[in-house]
């Protein structure tokens, strides 16, 4: 039986045990930060200076306009934004990563209207160039167009099926739609046929819970475990996937945006519009890795009840 006095002994140790770690990871980080840290001109004028606990960079876009952000190391090559708790609240989701030779900034950030954009800002060891890609862009509501506000419609049951551009693998999916509180939860599932005889399909199932947010026509996950207990902090830099939804005329639109092991963004896109008799819907499942197209997935399910 342990005793209260080694109990405690042991308790202090582990203390120390992390706070050694910790610093081993924020010392990592400042080390990687070395080469990135100066002036930087070109179609981005930024300056990268280093803080306790990570980089901070400011500096001007290409049209002109001023931006600041700090960022602290939960990785040594992975950083996330100091101040940004909130993404909604913010309309902000900040994020930072060391590649070979390159320092890339992410930011991914909604419009009042609700729709998002992803940028990326790259700055090189040689600091030759800095530059701005916008990576995703939904378009913005066209003038006179209307909210979707209704959820109704949406809510039933689908099934049908669907082609891939990167294999001719027949899929057969099968969603519903669920009303939940003032939003809705979304549960999918997939049978990929294979060529193999002991296992001829593969089935991949999902399911997410979405809540409004404050910006019209933007549904945010919903974080709880249950509805007893409250919503968990996203840990977006070590390896939690963020995943919001966009309601725009008759498309639902839902994005999972993760960091993959290789430190680059996975972005996967689904649209489900539903047909004017609301007997159908079309989807479009669209994945990008740091902005590279992957696999385009487009078919047609019917209303089952």
């Amino acid at each position: 039986m342990v005793s209260l006095g080694d109990f405690v002994r042991h308790t202090k140790t582990m203390k120390w045990i992390i706070v050694l770690v910790v610093m081993i990871v924020s010392k990592g980080g400042a080390q990687s930060l070395i080469p990135y840290l100066g002036t930087y001109t070109g179609m981005v004028v930024a300056e990268i200076t280093q803080t306790s606990d990570g980089f901070r960079v400011a500096g001007k876009l290409p049209k002109g306009e001023a931006f600041q952000r700090q960022f602290c190391a939960e990785t040594p090559v992975r950083f996330k934004e100091s101040t940004n708790e909130d993404p909604f609240r913010d309309r902000m989701l900040s994020w930072a990563v060391i590649h070979p030779k390159e320092l890339r900034v992410y930011d991914l950030y909604f419009s009042p209207k609700g729709d998002s954009h992803l940028r990326k800002l790259i700055f090189n060891s040689d600091h030759t160039s800095a530059h701005s890609v916008m990576i995703h862009d939904h378009p913005p509501l066209k003038a006179g167009t209307q909210l979707y506000e209704s959820l109704k419609p949406f809510f039933g049951t689908y099934e049908g099926d669907a082609l891939s551009s990167m294999n001719t693998n027949e899929r057969h999916l099968k969603l519903s739609f669920l009303p939940f509180n003032d939003g809705f939860k979304l549960m999918w599932e997939t049978e990929i046929k294979t060529a193999s005889e002991q296992a001829p399909f593969h089935l991949r199932k999902a399911s997410f819970t979405f809540l409004p947010s404050t910006l019209s026509g933007l549904y945010r996950e919903d974080m709880r475990v249950s509805i007893f207990e409250k919503a968990r902090r996203l840990h977006f830099t070590k390896g939690d996937p963020f995943v919001w939804a966009i309601l725009h005329d008759h498309t639902m639109t839902v994005f999972h945006l993760v960091i993959n092991e290789n430190h680059d963004y996975s972005l996967q896109i689904y649209r489900r519009t539903l047909s004017e008799d609301g007997n159908a819907l079309t989807i479009q499942f669209t994945s990008y890795i740091d902005g590279q197209k992957g696999d385009d997935v487009k078919g047609t399910l019917q209303r089952k009840k």
